[in-house]
C-alpha cells in the first residue's frame, strides 16, 4: 500500500475512481474532482487540502483528501473504488495512513474525520481502528470521530 499525490500526471486516472452506485449520496458526485478543486482553492494556505491516490501494487484503488493542521489531521474524504471494496483494502489503507501521518507529520497526535451515520460499514471500520465519537455532528448531520496516538 502506498499513497501518491494527485497531480497533473495522474489526475485523469484518479477521476475514474468511483464508489459503488448505492454509496453515491455519501460523497460529492465526483469525489476526486471535488477533492482536487478544494486542494486548488486552498493551495496557498498553510493548512491546505492535499489529495492523494491510494495504490495497491502500483494500481490506483481509491483516494483521499486530508488537511494537516499541525497537531493533527482531518480526513475530508476517503474511499475505495467500488471494484475493490470488500477485500480489506479500506482497513489496510487506513492503517497505512496512520503510519504515514506519524512518519510525515511527527507533531500530529490525532486524526479527525466525519462519517455519515447511515454508513455502517465505514463506521464499523473506524470504530475497529480505535476512532471514537466526539459527540458532535457536522452541518450535514455526519458524525465526527477522532483517533489519538
Amino acid at each position: 500500500m502506498e499513497f501518491e499525490h494527485i497531480t497533473e500526471k495522474n489526475w485523469q486516472t484518479a477521476i475514474q475512481l468511483k464508489p459503488l452506485s448505492h454509496q453515491s449520496h455519501l460523497l460529492p458526485e465526483n469525489v476526486v474532482m471535488h477533492s482536487m478543486a478544494r486542494a486548488f482553492v486552498t493551495r496557498e494556505k498553510r493548512d491546505c487540502y492535499l489529495p492523494y491516490l491510494i495504490l495497491h501494487e502500483g494500481k490506483p484503488i481509491g483516494a483521499f483528501l486530508f488537511r494537516n493542521y499541525g497537531h493533527g489531521c482531518n480526513i475530508i474524504s476517503f474511499f475505495i473504488d467500488g471494484r475493490y471494496q470488500g477485500k480489506g483494502y479500506g482497513r489496510r489503507a487506513m492503517l497505512h495512513f496512520h503510519a504515514w501521518v506519524k512518519n510525515n507529520f511527527p507533531r500530529a497526535s490525532e486524526v479527525e474525520l466525519c462519517v455519515a451515520d447511515e454508513n455502517t460499514v465505514a463506521r464499523r471500520l473506524y470504530e475497529n481502528l480505535g476512532y471514537e465519537y466526539t459527540g458532535e455532528t457536522s452541518e450535514l448531520g455526519n458524525l465526527y470521530m477522532e483517533l489519538h496516538f
